[in-house]
């Protein structure tokens, strides 16, 4: 998983904007009102406004056109050679010229003995060594344009992913009964802004993941290079004045890779990896102050479609959010808190026993104790990081991926779960939770609850799955393993797993985050 590009972030800023906007307007209404503006008003999912399709387009075929200069400049790169003087032991020693025998003359520690007529037995000469110097000007605007096409390929990769995956989750089936009846309400409302703006770019999308899957395959099959290796230090951190040496200009691959560095600088492509293109503190803290927004509205949308009703006299604040949600035994409150100068979303369920979890919006993939000294202030259970980009141990909540109201759900779900101690209420669809042996099942949506003890950590966690369901499914990733980041695999059990699951839907502990196979003991 990868953090939060600079580039994306420029990109998303406006689009999340228009939802606080939409907060700010239609501030203080009821949840029917609240219901029509989600679909009329304002999008709680889209592709990234004003994303240039036809520009990365044209960025691919640059790339693919010069993928021959760059094989050959990563096998045949031009290298000068450099005179090394070193001293070596005497074995080691192939070149002897005059400079070798007056600094042996005047260096008497270096040598082993004297003979007995007067000679002097070296231990370690002075010598001349050539070696190749990988590091001249040309050979690190190329380490540079390698860079920048790995940094558009890492995010352009990604957004595309997501842009297929979008679609497959949009073409549901009505006769599927694994998702929560009021999933297909939710995905058709989120649905009606969304397809006006992917139809017309899905057979560019398709076709340009594989050729990016293949530009980005041959690059990274590379990086261990000499060429490579001895440059990607120097330029770290660091963007190249292009100038137009005779090499750049007369050598038809050097031609090449001055041309694609070019059109890459031309068009901003060159953004994607330069860190001095960061986003200012401003420009941080407006995206997150937008995001929080878009937080609290996907957040309110996520429950009020998942069963819970909201109290009648309820108004929607979004500034001063205080909000209380009933269904079956579970009473849940939604509440925007601020500690610290840190606003975040508290949820409180409660039946039998309360459960309360916060959600701290995050768009920096960092370890913040600030987050465990408010989970002590509040004495809640636990907390998320709730990103607009998909980070190891982050909930990913995006107004890109139509999903992200399901991953609040599944979070609700497990606070459901925890909450009720009696297992009697079903809290994926409300009908009797009956006792089979060791878990508790749901003859109607067919949901498993049962409890499990970690063997490493001596703790006892509970888990959710659905009876006798199997499906194998063959995890398909695009590129490799660093851009496999687990959308396949989340929606095998349709988010209704309270715990992280495999490739094989085995349950994974969330203490000691091994996998169990539960199937195989019941």
């Amino acid at each position: 998983m990868t953090s939060f590009s600079n580039v994306k972030v420029k990109e998303l800023i406006s689009s999340y904007d228009s939802i606080k906007r939409f907060c700010q307007e239609y501030n203080k209404i009821n949840y029917i009102e609240f219901d029509y503006y989600t679909v009329n008003k304002v999008n709680l999912f889209a592709i990234i406004e004003n994303f240039d399709f036809n520009l990365v387009d044209e960025a691919i075929e640059k790339m693919v056109n010069a993928i021959g200069p760059i094989k050959r400049i990563f096998s045949k790169p031009i290298i000068h050679l450099k005179d090394m003087d070193e001293i070596l032991p005497v074995e080691s020693v192939r070149v002897v010229n005059n400079e070798t025998i007056i600094h042996a003359s005047i260096h008497s520690e270096l040598w082993e003995n004297i003979t007995s007529d007067n000679n002097i037995k070296p231990r370690k000469l002075l010598t001349r060594n050539n070696q190749d110097d990988y590091q001249i000007y040309e050979n690190q605007v190329f380490t540079y344009t390698i860079n920048i096409m790995l940094a558009f390929l890492k995010d352009n990769i990604k957004i595309y992913k997501e842009f297929m995956y979008n679609n497959r989750n949009l073409n549901f089936d009505l006769l599927d009964r694994l998702d929560h009846i009021n999933y297909y309400l939710a995905i058709g409302k989120l649905h009606t802004g969304y397809i006006r703006n992917l139809e017309k770019y899905y057979s560019l999308i398709n076709r340009a993941i594989n050729r990016m899957q293949y530009i980005y395959n041959i690059l990274k099959s590379r990086l261990n290079r000499p060429v490579y290796k001895m440059n990607k230090n120097i330029i770290s951190n660091k963007k190249i004045v292009l100038r137009k040496t005779n090499i750049l200009k007369m050598h038809k691959d050097y031609h090449q890779i001055y041309n694609l560095i070019t059109f890459l600088n031309d068009n901003n492509i060159s953004n994607y990896y330069d860190n001095n293109e960061e986003i200012n503190e401003n420009e941080s803290n407006r995206f997150l102050d937008s995001y929080f927004y878009f937080l609290e509205v996907i957040s309110i949308f996520s429950i009020g479609h998942f069963n819970f009703q909201i109290c009648h006299d309820s108004l929607i604040d979004f500034d001063n959010l205080n909000l209380k949600f009933k269904y079956k035994c579970w009473d849940l409150y939604l509440t925007k808190k601020n500690i610290e100068n840190i606003d975040f979303l508290e949820i409180t369920l409660s039946a039998n026993k309360i459960y309360k979890v916060l959600l701290f919006p995050s768009i920096k993939n960092d370890k913040n104790d600030m987050y465990n000294n408010i989970l002590k202030i509040t004495n809640a259970n636990e907390y998320y990081i709730c990103s607009p980009d998909c980070w190891e141990n982050s909930v990913y909540v995006s107004i890109t991926n139509v999903d992200s109201f399901r991953r609040i759900q599944q979070i609700v779900l497990k606070m459901m779960v925890y909450s009720d101690e009696s297992m009697s209420v079903c809290p994926f669809c409300g009908d009797v939770l009956v006792k089979d042996e060791n878990e508790y099942v749901c003859s109607t949506c067919k949901t498993v609850i049962g409890n499990l003890e970690c063997t490493e950590y001596k703790k006892d966690y509970r888990y959710t799955e659905i009876k006798d369901y199997k499906q194998f499914v063959e995890i398909k990733k695009l590129v490799t393993n660093d851009y496999n980041d687990g959308f396949d695999i989340e929606g095998l059990m349709h988010f209704r797993n309270i715990t992280k699951i495999d490739e094989h839907m085995n349950i994974i502990c969330p203490y000691c985050n091994k996998s169990h196979n539960i199937k195989s003991r019941i």
